[in-house]
């Protein structure tokens, strides 16, 4: 099995190339040869890294394959598995207040329900990729995105696609595995699926540790994740000062 399955994502933002998972808030700043051999593997494999490599930089494969498989046991360390969450029921006032819901928004809040329980799932089983693609989402790295747009949930969206964002933001008030942007930004993209939704990876450097997706090593510059959406009609979840995740000069990321 490859030990990079649940890896979230992997790009430049400024002049760092990182390997981030957003959902535990962990990444791997690559420097030296490390990019480059980053991104061999990313186009051509484990096997086509290491012959490509060691030809660019003269050195026998073996020793190529080393640093490899010391890169990937340090990427597999982004697969920390959080805390688990202890359910507890709903106080009494979370009742009342689900009772003021109108009927008419029920099916809506059921449906978000029934899709916040499969991306719990997904995140715990599939890469990103995967899973963005099972929601209707493209998992996008180019520089450019649609043109700007309102962040406000309720800017250039219809009735029905803000009573999803509405019923997005009452479920994950209450989930009790953790309301993340990731989690949020697949249910959004499932909702928003007609409009050919894309979700972009982004980081930020210097934000305090107490950030969202702070960094495991907080002796170094800290780096916090945030992810977002975007459609052709409004960009939702995105906060300021936080750069999308670029793919490399030169590489082609594969379909």
């Amino acid at each position: 099995m490859d030990r990079s399955a649940e890896l979230v994502a992997s790009g430049v933002v400024g002049e760092q190339t990182l390997v981030l998972n957003v959902r535990t808030g962990t990444y791997l700043t690559l420097s030296g040869a490390g990019p480059r051999l980053w991104q061999l593997r990313q186009t051509h494999g484990d096997a086509g890294a290491v012959r490509l490599a060691s030809a660019e930089y003269g050195v026998r494969e073996e020793l190529v394959r080393v640093d490899l498989d010391r890169m990937l046991t340090l990427v597999a360390t982004l697969r920390v598995r959080p805390d688990r969450v202890r359910w507890s029921p709903p106080r009494a006032t979370s009742l009342r207040r689900i009772g003021r819901v109108p009927p008419r928004s029920w099916p809506t809040l059921a449906g978000t329900l029934c899709l916040a329980a499969a991306v719990e799932v997904g995140l715990r089983r599939l890469s990103l990729p995967r899973l963005a693609a099972l929601a209707g989402m493209r998992l996008v790295f180019d520089a450019e995105g649609f043109p700007a747009q309102s962040p406000v949930a309720g800017g250039g969206l219809t009735q029905p696609q803000r009573r999803r964002v509405w019923a997005t933001d009452r479920v994950y008030a209450r989930w009790p595995f953790g309301d993340t942007c990731l989690r949020r930004a697949l249910v959004l993209g499932f909702h928003l699926r007609r409009d050919r939704p894309r979700l972009r990876i982004g980081a930020s450097v210097g934000l305090p540790a107490s950030s969202v997706g702070a960094p495991s090593d907080r002796e170094t510059a800290q780096i916090a994740a945030h992810a977002w959406v975007e459609t052709p009609r409004a960009t939702l979840l995105a906060l300021h000062g936080f750069e999308s995740l670029t793919t490399p000069a030169g590489e082609q990321r594969p379909s």
